[in-house]
Formats: C-alpha cells, structure tokens, sequence
C-alpha cells in the first residue's frame, strides 16, 4: 500500500475542492449523510472517489427496522442498499410557507380538540360534582402511597417476626444440647485425658 501526504474536510468544506483521487469516510455510517451532502462529496475527483462507510453502523440501522422477533440475515447487498437509500434520501428543509401550515394545522387540532377535553368537566358540572382540583389529585396519589407503604411495612413485620421464631428455635435447641450433665460429663473426661497426653485439651 502506498501512502501519501493527505488531509480531511468536512462534506460542506470540501465543496469547490478538486482532487485527482478523492475519498468519501463515513465513519459514523451513512445515516447522517443525505443528497444534498452526498453530491458534493462524491464529485470532488477527476479520477476515481473511494467510498468507505461503517459496516456495522449500517448493520444497526438495518437491524432497527427489523420486526422484534424476526430472524432476518444481513448481506452485503442489504447494507449497500441501505446507503444507497441514504445517500439519495432528499434533504427536507421547511420554509416560511410550511412554516405556516404547520402552525395553522397544529391551531385547527388544538381548537378540535378542546371541546373533547371539555366534555368530562360539563359531565361533572350537570351532575354537580366538583372537578378534582390539583391539590386534591395530589392528595389523592398521596393516600396510595401512603397505603403501600404500610402494605410493604406489613410484610417486612410479617418477616421479621418469622425471623425471630427460627432464632428462637435455633437458640432452643442449643440449649437442649448443652445441659449441665453434658457439660459435666465433658469435664471428667477431658480430666481424664490429662495424664495420657500431658497436655490441656480442649473438647
């Protein structure tokens, strides 16, 4: 392989750039590459462009649109299809005018929508009951809280209590292994190891 002195330029500064061999890195993959940078990047060489991009960036893009819990293979071809339709994906850029019938649209939805929302409140009025206020929501999730809380508590009582029953029976049955008589019968024989061995021994 041969190498040369070389340097990198962004897509938006590489316009009005000539090269005699150019190379196109994507190295985050070609999913922030659109038609509009890709153009000025792949016509920057008199003679050859070399287009390199991030395999397994391309691989998670294709893998997101897979339907969980399908099996589907990724091939080659799939990866070069999916920079294909990267690079020729056109670049969306809103105007004064688009700005505008969003603006109206999301106004039409918001004034659709309002009597929809008003219709629980004007149930409750013709009922005569009165809309829940934000502190009484409050109050409201408050009083669940304070009701698991003590549910949790309970059972950390309920387990305690279990606990403390086993101890006492462990400590019962302790007791019942260490009797006076057993420690006195342990007593007279380690008395009577004594001389045989020369030593103190512990039993």
């Amino acid at each position: 392989m041969q190498l040369a002195y070389g340097h990198a330029l962004t897509h938006d500064a590489a316009q009005g750039v000539t090269s005699d061999e150019h190379i196109n890195a994507m190295p985050d993959g070609s999913r922030v590459v659109n038609s509009r940078k890709a153009y000025p990047a792949e016509s920057r060489q008199r003679d050859t462009t070399w287009l390199v991009t991030n395999e397994a960036a391309e691989q998670r893009q294709i893998a997101s649109k897979i339907p969980l819990g399908t099996f589907q293979p990724i091939r080659d071809a799939d990866i070069w299809h999916n920079v294909a339709a990267n690079l020729g994906r056109a670049d969306m850029r809103q105007s004064a005018t688009d700005f505008l019938r969003h603006g109206t649209a999301i106004r039409r939805g918001s004034i659709a929508a309002l009597p929809a929302a008003s219709v629980q409140a004007e149930t409750r009025g013709q009922e005569g009951r009165q809309a829940p206020s934000f502190q009484q929501t409050q109050a409201l999730h408050q009083a669940e809280r304070v009701k698991w809380l003590h549910q949790a508590v309970g059972r950390v009582q309920h387990v305690l209590h279990q606990v403390n029953e086993v101890a006492r029976e462990r400590l019962r049955e302790i007791a019942r292994r260490h009797t006076p008589q057993q420690d006195q019968a342990r007593k007279v024989h380690r008395e009577q190891l004594r001389p045989r061995l020369g030593t103190s021994l512990r039993l």
